[in-house]
């Protein structure tokens, strides 16, 4: 593949990154509290979902206000 396609796709790809990172990151903090129950390594784990969350919904909202567009007239 060449790198036009990476770029074009930058986005796709760091949003599909974030949703795998994240659905792996919920299954061992499942593990952690199946485990430990209600521990410092299950917030800590929670924290950092929460943040990958709010970078994959950041990432989503620029790409929904990319795709508004605007027709200006010059009268």
């Amino acid at each position: 593949m060449n790198n036009n396609f990476f770029k074009k796709n930058k986005k796709l790809i760091k949003s599909v990154f974030l949703i795998g990172l994240l659905s792996i990151i919920n299954t061992v903090e499942g593990v952690i509290y199946c485990v430990k129950g209600l521990s410092f390594e299950f917030i800590s784990m929670e924290v950092i979902s929460l943040i990958i969350t709010l970078i994959l919904l950041h990432e989503f909202w620029c790409v929904f206000d990319e795709g508004k567009c605007t027709t200006l007239k010059k009268d």
